[in-house]
């Protein structure tokens, strides 16, 4: 039980301490037709998961990871998309398995162009009393689908005390993240802003302080020697204020940071633009001239509140919104009337206008570039629906076009002490200035808190109404749109979705009536012509827009569909080996509409083609639609497999100095080899004469045989004449004639000569080695023998002697001899006879000598016939 109840209250500690780590948030912000941003901010750093759900159970729930950090302040903002427009999204922050913030929810914005009837709120100017913001309870019953805050959104600007005191706020980047956790803390606005997106500006007490400008703050005293300057600050503090604002803020995507924080976005067929009137603004003051004693009003030509980059920006965007209302957010009043009592103050004798027209310089008759600019720039180019939505004066009021040049409604107090405008400015007339009623107006002494509600009715109408904190109606004025009053209607009759996926051919067909023609139509902002088709249109959402002749304009959002992109993976197998056919292609195909119609050039319609060899093929897969794709695979081949090899015979005969080098090219590495001998080495040495031949074999089993002889070089045959020496005489002769090898031959005696023919020689046994050109080499050993006085002819041999050396026995080969008897002598080297016989001769007798019992070296062979006498060197080898 004890265990139980410890467990409880483990869990219950733990889902107490993880509540407590969201500090700030969350804060829906930056929606689109498929996105949006949610800030949170923790504790200390949290990793955390946000889920998205469009049901309850968050069954279907997305779930995006986040993490705070302290380089952010703990804070962070999650970006969502891939949302379904105009949807309920369900939304919780889990932080380790804890549910810390939500379940809660938001929608999501129409798709761009779709006319819907919803309703928005604004307002500006929430003191520091953080208790004081029960307007939003009631705010909370009018379902808006979003708000924005045009500036003034807490009041951080009190470290300060001007003149003397310029300790702003922002020069301290700790006070500026200080603010944003001031501005979320808010308890019933929090609770408004998880369900309501927010978008906000800046105005002059959220930049620096009041009355600001881009670089300086005004100062004004009007005491005695009125007091009128501006106190500059660095710049860093301005930048610190636009970085801090992206950082810390979920809004939209930048236009030029280093020019402000002004921005648009889009929701149906209204759009909103946000303005930025301090990050550029000229000083207030600075068109207040004192001229001989009178103050005057005259300002520079350049003197701005929006600048040259917003200004241009906001006008080219006007221009070429299609969106039937067009919505300008600004700190600041617009009201042109202003600029007359701005005048007329500084008529007022003894200065006693100064204090207003100081006051007034702020608003947009304070800078006449700027609002005339923006009022003949909307009747120029025939911009209708545009109504401006300001605040900063504590006050609030609804004033028509033809007073104050563009339709507008100011809601400056939503949780603010109310400024009492008509007695503070007793010279202005409120019931002209802001002829469609308000707070100080006909009788109105309402003074409390307000917001501005503005309802869209489709294309037809707006209805601009001002609701205080007891839900009291303080002033409502309805505006209709051109295409209303003109009757001008538009209606998608049909939409032509793409019939191939990668084809722009979608159209869409629309009927116009009313309004005045010619009329111009756009897709997503782009000029399309003046036919009621448009073509050439990709998959997707597009914003359709038209304006007629009288500026009048309507949009719509379609969707042009498209079938699924028609696709093919080839499988290709390329050739084996170069020249065969093993080659194959597997084609398969998805998407597009069935069936497909597949042609290859080769007139098969096979998805799997077998047996290909080398080439290029090309196909063509059409499908129900008459989706055409046209590609080409191509089946490669390696090189053809060939061999190239060098060999060297052997350089001696019947020596094993033979070489074969293989240079192995094509086919595909590595390769193998096998000769016929079972060899498996690439390249041969140590080679005989004789035939070879090699198997390469590549890495995929392609095979190419090399065939190579290699030759036996002839022998090196030495032939010898002699002249014996006779006793006591160096008469001796050898003559050396060579024959095979390759020329020239050298000689090398073992007498130190060098020549083929040695003359004056003793008797005694001479060596000689041969050397061919290739260094071979043949070696004869020849013995000089004393004359034995054998008398006779000595004609040429007609008889030959083998083996020679000799071993066991030798044979004396009888060549045509005509004698039929002959003396057989054989001598030693010391001329001592050791073998005397007759032998029986014939013509081509063969006569065997058996020498087994003698000793190795050199002997001298007498064959006599009485009539002949023939002689043969013999070289027994033991």
């Amino acid at each position: 039980m004890k265990s139980i109840f410890l467990a409880i209250a483990s869990l219950f500690i733990s889902s107490v301490l993880f509540a407590q780590t969201i500090t700030h948030g969350p804060i829906i912000g930056g929606v689109t037709d498929n996105s949006a941003r949610i800030l949170i901010r923790t504790v200390v750093p949290f990793s955390y998961q946000l889920q998205i759900s469009p049901t309850t159970n968050f069954s279907q729930a997305t779930i995006y990871y986040g993490q705070t950090s302290t380089s952010d302040y703990n804070f962070s903002i999650k970006d969502v998309s891939g949302l379904q427009s105009n949807t309920r999204y369900y939304y919780r922050v889990v932080i380790g398995g804890s549910v810390v913030a939500g379940p809660d929810y938001f929608y999501t914005f129409p798709c761009v162009g779709e006319s819907i009837d919803f309703a928005f709120h604004f307002g500006s100017c929430t003191n520091n009393n953080v208790q004081n913001d029960v307007l939003f309870d009631v705010m909370q019953n009018y379902n808006a689908r979003f708000f924005l805050h045009l500036g003034d959104w807490l009041y951080p600007d009190t470290t300060d005390n001007l003149p003397n005191n310029t300790n702003f706020y922002a020069n301290d980047y700790d006070l500026i993240v200080g603010s944003y956790k001031g501005r979320y803390s808010y308890p019933r606005m929090s609770e408004y802003l998880k369900r309501v997106p927010v978008d906000w500006v800046y105005d002059d007490h959220d930049y620096v302080n009041d009355n600001t400008s881009r670089t300086t703050a005004s100062y004004t005293n009007f005491g005695v020697s009125p007091t009128i300057m501006e106190i500059p600050f660095p710049p860093q503090t301005r930048r610190n204020l636009i970085e801090a604002y992206y950082r810390f803020f979920p809004g939209y995507e930048e236009v030029d940071s280093t020019e402000g924080i002004f921005h648009s976005f889009r929701f149906g067929n209204t759009e909103v633009f946000m303005i930025d009137n301090r990050s550029a603004r000229s000083p207030n003051t600075n068109s207040l001239k004192n001229v001989n004693g009178q103050w005057v009003f005259d300002p520079d030509p350049d003197h701005t509140m929006l600048g040259d980059v917003q200004r241009a920006w906001l006008l080219d965007k006007l221009k070429n919104s299609t969106a039937t209302w067009k919505f300008i957010g600004s700190g600041t009043a617009f009201n042109r009337t202003y600029g007359d009592a701005l005048q007329s103050a500084l008529n007022l004798p003894n200065l006693a206008g100064l204090p207003i027209s100081a006051l007034l310089v702020d608003s947009w008759s304070g800078f006449p570039l700027d609002q005339d600019t923006l009022i003949n720039w909307i009747n120029a180019h025939n911009i209708d629906g545009v109504v401006m939505m300001s605040g900063d004066t504590h006050t609030s009021a609804i004033g028509n076009a033809q007073t104050g040049g563009i339709t507008e409604m100011m809601a400056g107090c939503l949780s603010q002490s109310n400024s009492t405008l008509y007695t503070t400015v007793p010279l202005l007339n409120l019931g002209l200035v802001w002829s469609e009623g308000g707070q100080g107006i006909d009788g109105n002494l309402n003074t409390n808190n307000a917001f501005g509600n503005v309802e869209v009715f489709g294309d037809d109408s707006v209805r601009l109404t001002l609701i205080d904190e007891q839900e009291s109606v303080l002033a409502t004025y309805t505006v209709y749109s051109c295409s209303y009053q003109s009757g001008l209607t538009m209606q998608v009759d049909s939409v032509q979705d793409l019939r191939c996926a990668d084809i722009e051919d979608g159209k869409v067909y629309l009927s116009v009536q009313g309004g005045a023609a010619p009329y111009q139509f756009y897709v997503n902002g782009v000029e399309k012509g003046s036919e009621p088709v448009l073509s050439g249109l990709p998959a997707g959402r597009h914003l359709i827009g038209l304006r007629d002749s009288n500026g009048c304009s309507l949009e719509a959002c379609v969707e042009i569909e498209s079938p699924p992109l028609l696709e093919y993976a080839v499988e290709a197998e390329n050739v084996v080996c170069h020249g065969d056919t093993s080659g194959s292609i597997q084609l398969s195909i998805n998407g597009g509409v069935q069936p497909y119609q597949l042609n290859w050039e080769n007139g098969q319609t096979s998805q799997n083609l077998q047996g290909l060899n080398a080439g290029l093929y090309i196909f063509e897969i059409e499908d129900e639609n008459n989706c055409v794709y046209t590609d080409t695979v191509t089946i490669s081949e390696p090189l053809e497999l060939t061999i190239n090899a060098q060999t060297f015979s052997p350089n001696c005969h019947d020596e094993s100095s033979g070489r074969i080098f293989i240079n192995t090219q094509g086919g595909t590495a590595p390769y193998g080899y096998i000769w016929a001998d079972g060899s498996l080495q690439a390249n041969r040495q140590g080679l005989s004469a004789g035939n070879y031949a090699v198997t390469v074999t590549d890495s995929k089993g392609c095979e190419a045989i090399g065939k190579y002889i290699l030759s036996n070089p002839d022998p090196i045959e030495v032939s010898i004449d002699t002249v014996f020496p006779t006793s006591g005489q160096s008469n001796g002769a050898i003559d050396l004639t060579v024959s095979g090898g390759t020329a020239p031959f050298s000689y090398s005696w073992n007498t130190g000569e060098t020549v083929s023919l040695l003359e004056n020689l003793s008797s005694g046994f001479y060596q000689v080695t041969v050397t061919d050109a290739r260094g071979c080499e043949k070696i004869v050993d020849v013995f000089l023998p004393l004359q034995t006085g054998i008398s006779g002819d000595v004609e040429s041999p007609k008889i030959s002697v083998f083996p020679n050396p000799a071993g066991e026995i030798f044979y004396i080969a009888l060549n045509g001899f005509p004698e039929t008897k002959a003396e057989i002598k054989l001598f030693n080297s010391e001329g001592k006879l050791l073998v005397d016989f007759v032998a029986e001769t014939f013509q081509n007798a063969l006569i065997p000598i058996d020498i087994s019992d003698l000793p190795g070296g050199f002997y001298l062979l007498h064959f006599d016939t009485n009539e002949h006498i023939y002689r043969e060197k013999l070289f027994i080898q033991r």
